[in-house]
């Protein structure tokens, strides 16, 4: 079972922060994180949702209650989310032929 720290630490290491960067943007402290993604402690509500916001994913994600990694098109135009949504179908498409 993947824990919260797992998923915390795969979202820092996929985005390229040091555990210092995202305690920075997070306004937290390093020791905090590393806390977290080692299991000594769990983020309160405030940090969870801060963490799904700056990653784009939903906190149920966070917490390992779906295993679906899913990001906010909210911010792109009608264009940008149809050629997203076309990739997104072509990569399917793609990896199903491998099978």
């Amino acid at each position: 079972m993947t824990t919260a720290g797992d998923r915390i630490k795969y979202l820092r290491e996929s985005a390229n922060l040091s555990q210092l960067q995202l305690a920075k943007l997070l306004s937290t402290s390093r020791a905090t994180v590393n806390g977290w993604e080692t299991g000594a402690n769990l983020p309160g509500f405030m940090s969870i949702y801060n963490l799904a916001k700056l990653f784009n994913v939903s906190s149920d994600f966070i917490l390992g209650l779906k295993n679906e990694e899913t990001i906010s098109l909210d911010s792109l135009d009608n264009e940008s989310k149809n050629a997203l949504r076309q990739l997104v179908r072509c990569l399917k498409y793609k990896s199903n032929l491998k099978k």
